[in-house]
Parts: C-alpha cells; sequence; structure tokens
C-alpha cells in the first residue's frame, strides 16, 4: 500500500494534475471468498449477487448475463449451484 498516492504519482508522472474526487469503500467478502449469486430468501423474484470483493468487475460480463437471464425469466446458462446462499447452512 503506498501511504501518499498523490505525491508518489507525482514523482513518477511529473505534471499530473491532482485528484478531483476520492473515496474508499469496503469489500463485501464471503467466508468462503466465493460469489453469492442467488434469490433473496422468500423473494424468488429478487436476485442476489454479493461477494465480488472488489474484483467482480473483471466477471461484469458474465455477471450480466445472469442477471439479463434471470429478469427475463429465463433459467440461468451457468451452474450457479457453487454460488448458492445455501452453502452457508450446512
Amino acid at each position: 500500500m503506498v501511504p501518499n498516492p498523490s505525491r508518489f504519482l507525482r514523482n513518477v508522472l511529473p505534471g499530473i494534475g491532482g485528484c478531483l474526487h476520492g473515496a474508499s469503500c469496503t469489500y463485501d467478502n464471503t467466508v468462503d471468498e466465493d460469489f453469492i449469486i442467488d434469490t433473496l430468501p422468500g423473494r424468488p423474484d429478487t436476485l442476489l449477487i454479493t461477494g465480488l470483493s472488489g474484483h467482480g468487475f473483471k466477471f461484469a460480463p458474465v455477471l450480466g448475463e445472469i442477471a439479463s437471464q434471470f429478469a427475463q425469466g429465463e433459467a440461468s446458462s451457468f451452474n450457479l449451484a457453487p454460488f448458492s446462499l445455501a452453502r452457508f447452512n450446512a
């Protein structure tokens, strides 16, 4: 972790502009470090996609396809069993 990223970047990239906006957030990690892709308990009409822990953006195309199929009432073309919320009840 770079303690002062702005100073570091100015040293590495002379002439770089200042940061216009910054924010910090927490990762949504799961205990087993895998995604949760499932419906909410008691709400079969609501898809839950979480536990992406900061790297979910790399999976945006496939997660979008899963969400699109769900929204259209289609069965997923992917095996989502490993990502079931119920796996934490075992």
